[in-house]
C-alpha cells in the first residue's frame, strides 16, 4: 500500500479524535442462556466480571437448581442440586470476581447452610457455614472482591450481634455492627480496597444511612436521613471510593447520588430529564444502579414521556440509552427486563430479559466496536462490504450501514474508524475497500486528500472558536 493512503488514514484518525461531540453508544447483544437450551427458570439478576463472564442462578430442565456462569459461547456448572447442595438461596444474587470465582449461599444435603466458593474447574469450598461464630442465618447478599475477600451481613453468634462483616482464610473481620444507631444492614457491596459500602437502618426504621467502612478505618457516613432524605437505597461501590445509591427527598424527588467518606453530589433526579427511577421489580428482587472504575453509571428509569423502561448508561436519554422494553431482541420483542448493579469495566453490563413470546434469558449489551455492522463481534471483509456498498451516504445514515461517528453520513472519518479496528489491520482495510469500490488508489488518495485537509482545518477552526467562546 502506498504511504499517501497510510497517512490518509493515520490524517482520519485524528479527525475523529479532535470531535467531541456527545455520540450515542451502539451495543450488540449476546444472548447467554435461554428458556430454550437447558434452562427451565431463571432465579435472580445475572453478575458480570471484567472478562465479560456472566454468573447467574437457574433451574434446569431437569428441575435442579444451579449456579451457573456463561459468555455467550459455554455454559459451566459452579454447583447444582445433585449434590451436594442440596438448595440454593435463588432470591439472592451471587457474586463473581475478576479471577471466575463465585460465591454464593444455599444449604447442603446434610442440612448446613453457608457461604461457598467455586470456579466451575474443581468442587466448591465452603468459606463459613452456620457453625460459630455465625448465629444460623447466611441469608445476606454477597460481595467478592479479587483478593478474595467476602463481605455480607450475618448474625455473629460469640458476639450477639448483627452486623457486616468480612472473612479471608475464615478470619472475620467487623465492619459494623448492630448498635443504638443501627440494627439492620442490607445490600453490601466490597471494593478491591477492601471498602464496603452498605445500607444501615435504625431500629425503628424511621431512619437509614448509606454507609462506608473496611472493618480498620473509622466507618463513615455518605449520605442518611438529616440530608433531607426520607428513604435511600444502596447502589455499589467502585475501586476509587465512590458509592452510587438512590434516595428520595421532599425538595427533588427520586434521585441518583455519587458520594465518598466526604459528602456526595447528584447525579439526576425526576425534575428531568427522567420520569422515574426504578429501584424494586416484581420477583427478583432489587434494580439497583451500578457504577465501574471508569466512573460510568447504569441505572433504570423512565424518560419523560415515556411509559417503557429502559436501562441507561450515563445520564443523558438522548444519547446512553441501552435498551428499552418494546424493542426488537434476539428474534422477538422485549416485555420485561431486570438490571442489577451488573455493569463492568468495557462498559458491558449484564441483565435478564422476558420476550413477548414469553422466551426468558440471561443476556450482556457489549459495546460495539466501529466498523462492526453487523454486530457479530468482529470487524471484517463482511462488515466492510456492507460499509461499501453504503459509502458516500449523505443524509440519515446508521450504525448498520456504516455512520460510525454518528453524524448523519459514511464518509472517510467513518472508513477510518472500521480501520482501526479491522482484523487484519488498517493497510489491508484499505486495499480491501480499494477492490470493493474498484476506485485505483493513486486516483481515491488524490482526491480525498485536499477534500479531507479541508474538513480538518474546518473542524480545528471550530474547536478554537468554541475554546475562544468559553474563555470569554
Amino acid at each position: 500500500m502506498k504511504p499517501l493512503a497510510i497517512l490518509l488514514i493515520s490524517l482520519t484518525l485524528t479527525l475523529h479524535a479532535c470531535s467531541n461531540a456527545a455520540r450515542a453508544v451502539t451495543f450488540r447483544f449476546i444472548n447467554i442462556a435461554d428458556t430454550t437450551g437447558p434452562f427451565s427458570h431463571f432465579e435472580s439478576t445475572p453478575v458480570l466480571n471484567n472478562d465479560g463472564t456472566v454468573a447467574f442462578v437457574a433451574r434446569s430442565d431437569t428441575a435442579e437448581e444451579g449456579i451457573y456462569i456463561g459468555d455467550g459461547t459455554f455454559i459451566t456448572t459452579i454447583a447444582d442440586t445433585s449434590g451436594p447442595l442440596s438448595s440454593v438461596y435463588y432470591n439472592r444474587r451471587v457474586s463473581i470476581n475478576n479471577h471466575g470465582v463465585v460465591v454464593f449461599n444455599g444449604r447442603l444435603d446434610n442440612n448446613s447452610q453457608g457461604v461457598y466458593a467455586g470456579d466451575g474447574n474443581s468442587p466448591f469450598v465452603t468459606l463459613a457455614d452456620d457453625g460459630p461464630p455465625i448465629l444460623g442465618n447466611l441469608y445476606g447478599e454477597l460481595s467478592l472482591n479479587d483478593a478474595g475477600v467476602i463481605a455480607f451481613n450475618s448474625g455473629r453468634e460469640d458476639r450477639h450481634r448483627w452486623g457486616i462483616y468480612k472473612v479471608a482464610d475464615g478470619n472475620w473481620t467487623t465492619v459494623d455492627e448492630n448498635s443504638t444507631d443501627f440494627n439492620e444492614f442490607r445490600f453490601s457491596s466490597q471494593n478491591n480496597q477492601g471498602q464496603v459500602a452498605y445500607y444501615a437502618e435504625g431500629q425503628r426504621g424511621d431512619f437509614a444511612a448509606i454507609r462506608l467502612g473496611d472493618g480498620i478505618n473509622p466507618t463513615h457516613t455518605v449520605a442518611d436521613y438529616t440530608d433531607g432524605f426520607t428513604h435511600l437505597w444502596m447502589g455499589e461501590i467502585n475501586d476509587h471510593g465512590q458509592v452510587i445509591f438512590g434516595g428520595n427527598s421532599a425538595a427533588d424527588g427520586q434521585g441518583l447520588y455519587v458520594g465518598d467518606q466526604n459528602g456526595f453530589t447528584k447525579l439526576t433526579d425526576v425534575s428531568g430529564p427522567y420520569s422515574q427511577l426504578i429501584t424494586l421489580s416484581t420477583y427478583m428482587g432489587p434494580s439497583l444502579p451500578a457504577i465501574n472504575n471508569n466512573g460510568d453509571v447504569a441505572f433504570v428509569a423512565k424518560r419523560d414521556g415515556s411509559q417503557l423502561p429502559g436501562i441507561y448508561r450515563g445520564l443523558d436519554p438522548a444519547t446512553d440509552l441501552v435498551i428499552q422494553a418494546g424493542v426488537p431482541l434476539f428474534g422477538d420483542v422485549l416485555s420485561e427486563f431486570r438490571f442489577d448493579r451488573a455493569l463492568n469495566d468495557d462498559g458491558s453490563l449484564a441483565f435478564f430479559y422476558r420476550l413477548d413470546n414469553n422466551v426468558t434469558g440471561i443476556a450482556v449489551a457489549s459495546v460495539a466496536s466501529p466498523g462492526d455492522i453487523d454486530l457479530d463481534g468482529d470487524v471484517d471483509l463482511g462488515d466492510l462490504s456492507m460499509f461499501a456498498s453504503n459509502y458516500g451516504a449523505l443524509t440519515s445514515a446508521s450504525w448498520q450501514q456504516g455512520d460510525f461517528d454518528e453524524d448523519g453520513d459514511i464518509d472517510l472519518s467513518d472508513l477510518a474508524m472500521l480501520a482501526g479496528n479491522y482484523e487484519t489491520g488498517q493497510a489491508q482495510a484499505m486495499a480491501d475497500f480499494q477492490v470493493l469500490t474498484q476506485i485505483p488508489e493513486p486516483v481515491s488518495v488524490g482526491v480525498a486528500m485536499p477534500i479531507f485537509l479541508g474538513m480538518l482545518l474546518r473542524r480545528q477552526e471550530r474547536g478554537q472558536e468554541e475554546l475562544s467562546q468559553k474563555s470569554s
